[in-house]
């Protein structure tokens, strides 16, 4: 497509806790004293959901939202439970890395396959909940911060990825337009919510079923090994690798691993990687440079409940070099999503994830609410992202760059 001023292209694939936040902790490997980010943090009466960010930092809800017992979740590490009495000014907490490793051997694929029948079958038969969730994204080049998506969303979710979505709040910050800096405009939502999908059914038409492992011809697509089987919490679970065999070896198909609660029978943890661009190298300049995208790698990471084996947070990274004129910018798109709370009865007036379900302009044209953000905080932003934000209001870029 042809712009005169940005290079757009909107391919549609979209971390954070909403509540009012007040007391902030810092989660850490008790071994080798790092911070531990992705963790999962949860009340046991489900009244309360976060995940620790990139620095491992979360934030506790005040006292108005009640529950007695702390769970903190991570594949890697021991469970850990804690009483709400027990946190009071507390702010570093440690996890234990999780050592119980029964085996690390690879074994037949044909072992791994009937993993895949009974996770292919978990995925066809899952039924539906309502929740809320929130998505952040981050758009950088050559390191420099350069759009900013934030949005509140209604939903329905699964074991099976995100059915149905609905804009509740949004804010939007891009920086303002150079002559001299060409920039890509992306969002990862809609790849984000129908990527993630896992199973869909056999059709010839459905491109979403491209880089996928569970389809019905999965054991003619993908080669699978199982490389790891452990026990955490007293239960056994199983690491897959998969990758596509020789005959499928497309870029756009995809290669990773999973891990299966195999005493309990749901999914733990998705991740995928896929050497493609998914479209976005399809882009063209009104000018006289010579603009175009090399190197195109998307990184997936889906996590699921303990609780519910629902898909709980999903974190993609897109990294590609956009070269203008010969030079090369490094670039990055970096999108987190976490469902942070169940809602009693469904959401009405839902849409459909697809591919062009969330442009852009989706957030663009958001009706931005400073009172809403200021008093709704998310989950402990790291220093670089507050930086980010700070540079974006400078230049008041929320909510009044696109004002006519």
């Amino acid at each position: 497509m042809k712009l005169k001023t940005w290079i757009v292209f909107i391919i549609p694939f979209s971390l954070m806790f909403h509540g009012y936040a007040q007391q902030g902790i810092v989660l850490y490997d008790s071994l080798i004293k790092d911070v531990v980010p992705y963790a999962h943090i949860y009340s046991s009466n489900g009244s309360f959901a976060t995940v620790s960010n990139d620095a491992g930092q979360f934030e506790l809800p005040d006292e108005n939202n009640s529950f007695d017992t702390l769970l903190v979740s991570h594949v890697a590490y021991l469970r850990k439970i804690l009483l709400r009495d027990s946190l009071s000014r507390l702010d570093t907490l440690f996890v234990t890395q999780n050592s119980t490793v029964l085996d690390e051997v690879v074994v037949f694929s044909e072992e791994a396959e009937v993993l895949i029948e009974d996770i292919m079958n978990l995925l066809k038969n899952a039924t539906l909940l309502s929740g809320e969730a929130f998505y952040r994204q981050i758009s950088t080049k050559n390191g420099v911060a350069m759009e900013w998506i934030e949005t509140f969303y209604d939903l329905s979710y699964s074991e099976n990825g995100v059915h149905g979505i609905s804009i509740d709040q949004a804010r939007f910050a891009r920086k303002k337009y150079s002559q001299e800096y060409v920039f890509i405009s992306h969002t990862n939502f809609s790849i984000l919510t129908v990527g993630t999908q896992l199973f869909v059914p056999k059709d010839p038409t459905n491109r979403m079923r491209a880089g996928k492992p569970f389809n019905e011809s999965f054991t003619n697509d993908y080669d699978f090994t199982i490389s790891n089987v452990f026990s955490k919490d007293g239960d056994m679970l199983v690491e897959v690798n998969y990758k596509p065999n020789t005959e499928i070896a497309l870029p756009v198909h995809s290669f990773g691993n999973f891990i299966y609660n195999q005493t309990q029978g749901k999914m733990v943890q998705y991740n995928a990687t896929i050497n493609h661009a998914l479209g976005a190298d399809q882009i063209s300049y009104d000018g006289d440079r010579d603009v175009k995208m090399a190197n195109p790698i998307h990184r997936f990471q889906v996590d699921f409940s303990e609780q519910t084996g629902k898909i709980e947070f999903i974190r993609v990274v897109f990294t590609y070099d956009l070269i203008e004129d010969e030079v090369v910018y490094p670039s990055r798109v970096t999108s987190s999503f976490v469902i942070y709370k169940k809602s009693e009865k469904p959401h009405k007036n839902l849409d459909v994830p697809t591919l062009m379900s969330e442009q852009v302009g989706n957030f663009e044209t958001a009706k931005y609410k400073p009172k809403f953000w200021q008093d709704n905080p998310i989950i402990k932003r790291t220093l670089e992202e507050e930086a980010i934000i700070s540079s974006f209001e400078k230049d008041n870029a929320f909510g009044t760059y696109f004002k006519k």
